[in-house]
Formats: C-alpha cells, sequence, structure tokens
C-alpha cells in the first residue's frame, strides 16, 4: 500500500477499509475519482476511475490506490490516501490487536463457506508475525516481516503451515463469524498453549543462510482463535 514500505501480501485495500469500519469506528463515505492516464489511438487520454471512501476521525480517506496523485475533493472536502503508515490508521490497528488488559483465544462460531480442505469439527488458529533483522557494524537493521499462520486440530497431526492465500481466504470468511462470549472448553486450549510456544521458537531459530547473513528473528504473536 502506499508509502509503506513492507508488501500488503494478501491484502487488498477492501480488507483495509472494512477493518477500519469494522472495528475502528470508521464510516463508509461518498466516491471520488482518482484521474490516471493512458495511451489511445496515439494520443495521452484521462481517466477518471472512481474509488470508495471512509470517513475516519474527521477526515475522508481514499481506500485505494491513487498513484501519487490527489484525489478529487468530494463536496469541498479534501481526500487523503488511506494507508497503513498513516498515524492515526497506525495507531487504531495498533490498539486493536494490543488490549490495555491481559485477553486469551477469541471463540467464534463457524461460518458457512468455509473450504472443503477444513475438516468438521472444532478447530484453532495462532498467527505471528517475525521481524527479521540483519546486524551490522553500528546497529540492526530491518531485513524484512513476514506474517506466519497454523492450523491446528485435535488429531495427532503437527499444526499445519498455511499459505499466504490459504490464510486470506480464512480470514476473510471469519469476519462473518460470530463471537462466542461464554465458550465452553473445546480440548484445544492446551494444545494451542503448546504449539504457540514451539511454532514461536521454531520461527526464531535462524537458517543457515541466516547465520552466514548475520540475520536474527524477532517473532511476535498476533492472535489466537477457536473456531467451534
Amino acid at each position: 500500500m502506499s508509502g509503506f514500505r513492507s508488501s500488503g501480501g494478501e491484502a487488498t485495500w477492501a480488507d483495509l477499509g472494512q477493518f477500519m469500519i469494522k472495528h475502528c469506528g470508521a464510516e463508509p463515505g461518498p466516491n471520488t475519482t482518482r484521474t490516471s492516464f493512458t495511451f489511445e489511438d496515439e494520443e495521452i487520454v484521462a481517466v477518471d476511475e472512481l474509488l470508495p471512501t471512509i470517513r475516519y476521525d474527521g477526515s475522508l480517506y481514499a481506500c485505494g490506490d491513487v498513484g501519487g496523485i490527489k484525489p478529487e475533493a468530494v463536496n469541498g472536502a479534501s481526500v487523503l490516501q488511506l494507508g497503513l503508515n498513516i498515524p492515526e490508521v497506525s495507531s487504531a490497528i495498533r490498539g486493536a490487536f494490543f488490549p490495555d488488559r491481559p485477553c486469551g483465544a477469541a471463540y467464534l462460531t463457524r461460518p458457512a463457506g468455509l473450504s472443503s480442505e477444513i475438516p468438521s469439527g472444532p478447530f484453532g488458529l495462532v498467527f505471528f508475525l517475525r521481524q527479521s533483522l540483519r546486524f551490522g557494524e553500528d546497529r540492526p537493521a530491518e531485513e524484512r516481516l513476514s506474517f506466519h499462520s497454523y492450523r491446528i486440530t485435535q488429531s495427532t497431526e503437527p499444526p499445519r503451515a498455511l499459505s499466504g492465500s490459504e490464510s486470506a481466504r480464512l480470514l476473510r470468511r471469519l469476519v462473518e463469524a460470530t463471537r462466542i462470549k461464554e465458550p465452553q472448553s473445546t480440548g484445544l486450549e492446551s494444545l494451542l498453549v503448546t504449539a504457540e510456544v514451539d511454532l514461536a521458537s521454531e520461527l526464531r531459530r535462524p537458517a543457515e543462510e541466516d547465520l552466514v547473513a548475520r540475520v536474527r528473528h524477532v517473532v511476535w504473536p498476533v492472535a489466537a482463535i477457536v473456531v467451534v
């Protein structure tokens, strides 16, 4: 996304906009216009494209890539570029993922339309952010950020790593799920605790090429979910 150093990966502008509306108090806004230029019949032609906006903290943000061109004002109100690097947005997202009190896993009802690859019955999910640092002569520099997700079942099989596309499809479905306020024990709780410890340790362990390149990893647990 524009202005953010790391790749958005599987996340789309719609994902970010919906997250801000659902969890951060934003509201859908009016469409704005993005102007781009293309060649047509050997001439440069201006093409107008509608972009949705969200209204957050008194400002309108274009929910899409404006290509460095300022979006058209709406009813005299300026439209800013939405992005993870905007302090108001990053602060809202940080607040959603770093609560001010201890909390455990989120319990959700199983939403309709899950992939047939996901077996019936309860399953757990754990998510991590891995920050890779390269150590030089002066101070460490960030090499890359990567997102890791795993599915855990009550079987004897080890946690299954999910690809980026698998994780994105699953999370979009879970957005539609209902939260269970007073969950019953599923038998997955101890498995999730053990898996989180073991997987974090595994993700921190540098590979041989990391050791040679003086790269080390810091692992941040992001979330744990139980789907029943």
